[in-house]
């Protein structure tokens, strides 16, 4: 008996050891970092509208089939004018979280870094030659409410004929490169669209991705901070080419008789 348990026991072993070890990243591959583990605490791919974010049609009440055939046709029918000198507002659109967003620890964007990342793009628009004023919207203006009647309404009180609104979302690699310390690769794609406040037309609608790479340096406190770091510089490249789109797009839009 005691000779059969050996056996078996011996075949089991030569068993498990023909199986190979689960496979790990070399130094020099890029792995995608998932949300949780220590160094990426704060990570937008989740809470920061990532893939689990609601679509940002469904975010500003686009959904297909909620107008008649009259409103579709007065849509397409209505010609697309704006004043000669325009003012444009910019506001950040968080993502709706999620039970597992939460659970993660994700957050969304702060007022300060919302207004941060989009003062860029305030500098971009405002060399526009079609545009005269461009300002930061805060987003306490719209509460919970980020529909498109909810969005013209904030403008009119805000005097914008236009709102461009936007939402970020990230996701996080890391590598350990074979000399030198771990790098952090953040790819972030914005979804931007502009709202005519008059009519609740949509005269611009872009993605735009960009990307950082960046290794923890001594003002950073800790690897998260170097993680929200990156993600911050990606964005705010995204918003800046955003702007710089819209703007070069608004100049082209016909001038209100």
């Amino acid at each position: 008996m005691r000779e059969a348990f050996l056996v078996a026991a011996a075949v089991l072993a030569a068993a498990c050891s023909t199986n190979p070890p689960p496979e790990t990243p070399g130094p020099g591959v890029w792995e995608e970092a998932p949300p949780g583990v220590p160094g990426v605490a704060l990570n937008y791919a989740m809470a920061r509208g990532g893939e689990r974010a609601a679509p940002l049609t469904e975010e500003l009440g686009l959904v297909p089939g909620g107008l008649g055939d009259t409103a579709l046709v007065q849509l397409l029918r209505h010609p697309l004018a704006l004043p000669a000198h325009l003012a444009v507002g910019i506001l950040y659109l968080p993502a709706r979280q999620t039970w597992y967003d939460n659970w993660w620890g994700g957050s969304a964007l702060s007022l300060t870094e919302s207004q941060e990342l989009a003062e860029s793009t305030v500098a971009v628009l405002s060399r526009s030659p079609r545009v005269s004023r461009a300002a930061v919207l805060p987003p306490f203006v719209l509460g919970d409410k980020h529909t498109v009647e909810a969005i013209r309404e904030g403008a009119a009180r805000f005097q914008a004929d236009v709102m461009l609104v936007y939402r970020p979302g990230c996701r996080v690699f890391r590598r350990e490169p074979f000399i030198g310390r771990t790098e952090w690769k953040s790819v972030c794609t914005v979804e931007a669209v502009a709202v005519d406040t008059r009519t609740g037309l949509l005269p611009f609608a872009r993605v735009v991705t960009k990307q950082d790479i960046s290794h923890r340096t001594k003002d950073d406190a800790t690897e998260a901070a170097t993680v929200e770091r990156s993600q911050t510089a990606a964005i705010q490249a995204a918003l800046a080419d955003v702007g710089l789109q819209l703007g070069s797009v608004l100049v082209t839009v016909p001038v209100e008789p």
